[in-house]
């Protein structure tokens, strides 16, 4: 749902969201009869208010608030033994006031207050001991200044200053070690920039440089982070681009290295015993228009990680920069291309992704989680022929996804472990697993069709449009993760996807 329209000296615009993948699921199951569930859904809001008291100003009240919820219960016999409620959301709020002082000099300040927020509970119905619930929240009190100043026609100055201070606040709940942690941590950060943009040769060549020194209160530490750009025209439609900057790093989050699929993050500042997390980028670009309506380009990259606060293997949670996180280093490198062409009823684009991530870790080198070699979109669409009855006018586009698999761990056996007592003599024994080189395999091939049906109408006098999406079209069942039973014997491997069937969806929205 979307409004928006004029009020005196200013606009507004209200947006509601919620998915209904879990409701649409439902209704199959109970015309089937086939035991499936998608118990997720999520829902949004999003209000803008802005007012123009005169020319030189402006105002922009922005709100918002989303969340996610995921709930899941195991049954056994019918009967509900496990439950499991995952929530995490938005919440945030802002306040932008622009200026434009002189013909050449404008700026803008603006006030935010934001919210991120997890919470997970666990409830074991037949074992209360086994519950947990987990609480974190950041919340973000932030000022940011910004001002631009036009020097001349080929030199252009940027300057700001920006203050934040955050609250990341977690509450524990064990009820098997009776245990109960509520903590806050503070992070006081504060940045100002300047950058200057000039043309050496006035629509050939310009370049931008500037520095980013940062206060950091854990340890009350100055950084110093340079940034410098580049742009050559070799011709009206050809250009070639250069990047390159360091950038610090004050907030992580801290997840076992070993779960692939992360439902719960914990977040923490850099503490002031810890050496803060810092990159350097280099990025190139060769951007070529063929015509107003084809354009392709090619950016390399390469970046160098310092100071990387990795849990070892072992740490599943409650992971802290004081107790357990080891430092690593890393990079990563790669080249992306695009492709986008345009014409009177057809469009579409191409972007392939090449790409390489290592961390170096205890003097080794392994692939993290999010490594993945090769990622290709490919996105097909047209306007739907006069002929065509009821769709008309409309536009039907797909989109094809195609990616190689993500590094996991692999167990490689198990052995039975044996304690004895004082003699010496064999009384009892457990399981141990032997694990295999860290990440060293990797999923399978992953690939997705999309597709979207969108048409314009016009209903009450007002103008809008109506549209359809399938997700998953052709029914691909992509692993998303691998987990062993090892309650079977021998050991059973399952392999557990994300869409196992197609997902529609649709909408409407009127503009007034």
């Amino acid at each position: 749902m979307l409004f928006e329209g004029p009020i005196p000296k200013g606009s507004f615009l209200i947006s509601a969201r919620r998915s209904y993948f879990d409701a649409l699921v439902w209704l199959y199951d109970k015309f089937r009869s086939d035991e499936i569930s998608l118990p997720y859904y999520f829902y949004d809001f999003i209000a803008k208010l802005n007012f123009n008291p005169s020319q030189e100003n402006r105002f922009t009240l922005a709100g918002l608030a989303s969340t996610d919820i995921v709930s899941f219960q195991e049954a056994e016999t019918n009967v509900v033994d496990e439950k499991i409620d995952l929530e995490w959301g938005n919440r945030g709020l802002s306040l932008r006031w622009r200026r434009v002082f002189t013909p050449k000099f404008y700026g803008e300040i603006i006030g935010s207050w934001s919210n991120f927020l997890t919470h997970l509970k666990y409830e074991d119905l037949t074992d209360t001991t086994e519950n947990l619930d987990l609480h974190e929240d950041i919340i973000d009190y932030a000022v940011k200044c910004d001002f631009n100043y036009f020097w001349g026609e080929n030199h252009t100055m940027e300057f700001g200053i920006e203050g934040k201070h955050s609250i990341i606040g977690y509450n524990w709940d064990f009820e098997e070690e009776e245990l109960l942690f509520e903590r806050e941590h503070d992070m006081n950060v504060l940045a100002a920039y300047v950058q200057s943009k000039l043309y050496l040769i006035p629509n050939i060549l310009s370049i931008k440089a500037g520095f980013r020194p940062i206060f950091y209160g854990e340890g009350d530490r100055f950084f110093l982070d340079p940034r410098f750009g580049l742009k050559y025209l070799f011709k009206p439609n050809t250009a070639f681009n250069l990047a390159f900057g360091k950038y610090s790093q004050f907030l992580l989050t801290i997840n076992s290295q070993e779960s692939y699929f992360s439902i719960f993050d914990f977040w923490r500042p850099v503490d002031e015993t810890q050496k803060v997390p810092y990159s350097y980028h280099a990025i190139a670009g060769f951007e070529q228009w063929f015509d107003e309506k084809t354009k392709f380009t090619i950016e390399p990259y390469y970046k160098k990680y310092y100071n990387l606060l990795i849990p070892t293997e072992d740490d599943i949670l409650f992971s802290t920069p004081t107790e357990s996180l080891q430092l690593g280093d890393g990079y990563a490198a790669g080249v992306d291309f695009f492709l986008k062409k345009t014409l009177k009823d057809v469009f579409g684009w191409i972007s392939y992704s090449l790409s390489f991530t290592r961390r170096k870790f205890e003097g080794n080198y392994y692939a993290p989680r999010y490594d993945r070699r090769h990622n290709l979109n490919v996105v097909f669409g047209f306007t739907i022929p006069r002929a065509v009855p009821l769709f008309r006018n409309g536009t039907l586009s797909a989109r094809l996804y195609l990616a190689t698999g993500l590094p996991y761990g692999q167990d490689l056996g198990r052995y039975r472990y044996y304690f004895g007592d004082p003699l010496g003599f064999a009384t009892d024994y457990e399981w141990a697993i032997i694990s295999g080189a860290r990440d060293a395999y990797r999923l399978p091939l992953s690939h997705r069709l999309d597709i979207h049906l969108e048409k314009n109408m016009r209903i009450f006098g007002l103008d809008g449009s109506w549209y359809v999406d399938v997700i998953n079209v052709y029914n691909r069942k992509n692993i998303a993760f691998y987990t062993v039973d090892y309650d079977e014997d021998p050991p059973e491997v399952k392999s557990y996807v994300l869409l196992k069937w197609p997902i529609p969806s649709f909408g409407f929205n009127l503009r007034f």
